[in-house]
This record gives C-alpha cells, sequence and structure tokens, in this order.
C-alpha cells in the first residue's frame, strides 16, 4: 500500500502539553524508601509570560498507604505573578474495579466543563492546582490543568508525596525544597504510614 504526501507543512501550534505517566504505578521505592517521608516530581519546567502550556498526570498508587498527586505552581521570581487557569480537571479510581478510560473520561468532562479563574501567587508561595487528594492504595488519579501566566513566569511541577498530619513548619519546608527544585525533594512530613521493605 502506498502513501500520498499532502501538500503543505506541519508546524507547531497553540500551548504545550507537559504529560506524567512514567512511573505510571508509583510504589514504595518511588517515594523514597526508606526514608518514608519524601515526596518527588516526575517532570517539572518553567511557563514564560503569556505562554500556554496543559499539564496532565496519570498515576496508580501503589505504596501500600496514601499518596497525593498534583500540578504544583511555583513562584520564585521575586514579586507576585498573576497567571490564569483557563480550565483544570481530576477524576479518580479504584484501579480493581473502576475502567481506565472511565477515570479518563471523568477528568476530560471536568476539564472541558470547567471555567476559566485568574489568581496571583506571591513571591516564594506554592499552589497545588489540579490535585488528586488522598488517594488510597490501588487508587489512581488522572488530572490535568491549563496554564497561562499573565505578567511573569512560574515553576510547574507534577508532584507526588505521602500527606498524612501535615504540620505547617513542614510544609514551609515542603515549599523551600520544591522551589530549591531538589530532585531528590526529602519532604519532612509527619506520616503514620508504615511501608514495610
Amino acid at each position: 500500500m502506498g502513501y500520498i504526501k499532502l501538500p503543505g507543512t506541519m508546524g507547531h501550534s497553540g500551548g504545550k502539553l507537559i504529560y506524567s505517566n512514567n512511573p505510571e504505578a508509583i510504589n514504595k521505592y518511588h517515594i523514597g524508601y526508606p526514608l518514608r517521608n519524601a515526596g518527588k516530581y516526575t517532570i517539572g519546567t518553567t511557563v514564560s509570560k503569556g505562554e500556554v502550556v496543559n499539564f496532565e498526570y496519570y498515576h496508580a498508587n501503589y505504596t501500600g498507604g496514601p499518596l497525593q498527586i498534583a500540578v504544583a505552581v511555583i513562584n520564585n521570581t521575586g514579586k507576585p505573578v498573576a497567571f490564569k487557569v483557563s480550565r483544570e480537571g481530576k477524576a479518580t479510581g479504584n484501579v480493581t474495579t473502576t475502567s481506565t478510560i472511565n477515570i479518563a473520561a471523568k477528568c476530560n468532562a471536568a476539564f472541558y466543563n470547567s471555567s476559566a479563574r485568574w489568581d496571583t501567587i506571591n513571591n516564594q508561595q506554592t499552589f497545588l492546582l489540579a490535585s488528586s487528594g488522598p488517594l488510597n492504595d490501588k487508587e489512581m488519579a488522572n488530572g490535568k490543568v491549563e496554564i497561562s501566566p499573565i505578567d511573569g513566569s512560574l515553576s510547574v511541577r507534577i508532584i507526588f508525596m505521602i500527606r498524612t498530619k501535615l504540620h505547617k513548619p513542614r510544609l514551609l519546608r515542603l515549599i523551600a525544597l520544591l522551589m530549591m527544585g531538589n530532585y531528590e525533594l526529602q519532604l519532612c512530613l509527619n506520616t503514620t504510614i508504615a511501608l514495610s521493605p
């Protein structure tokens, strides 16, 4: 069978997509075992003024305990940055009783039915968007958000962390570590999760 080349050229237009799905199944080793108090991110980038970027994650929790996944928007520019969230959606489900297509369809429906909103993030502040909330073991989450800074640039990362009994000093430490871009982000989270080797 032959193929005929269509006239014209292909090129990039519109926004970018940052997709996190590797590893799809997050296990106890990914969250920093044996430290048990670790959080990490799978991918991160800087989004510049006027740029439109879609962030999407699709991960399953196989850590043996609760896990949270989110898109972290971080301002370390030295000044407040206004930004627009054009759309945002998330969906979760148990991997053994819910089809992955159903989870993705619910996330897409929430994303395309959401309304745009504008916000300002102060310097040294982190916002969590499209947050899965606490996922139990063997639950999956699909989240997506479209972000566009209006008057500055923002660091954005897709993060996963254990989040139980989170205390304010430890939350501040989490934010500081996220802003430093530590690839082996060690969160000082107080957790009651017992992860066996």
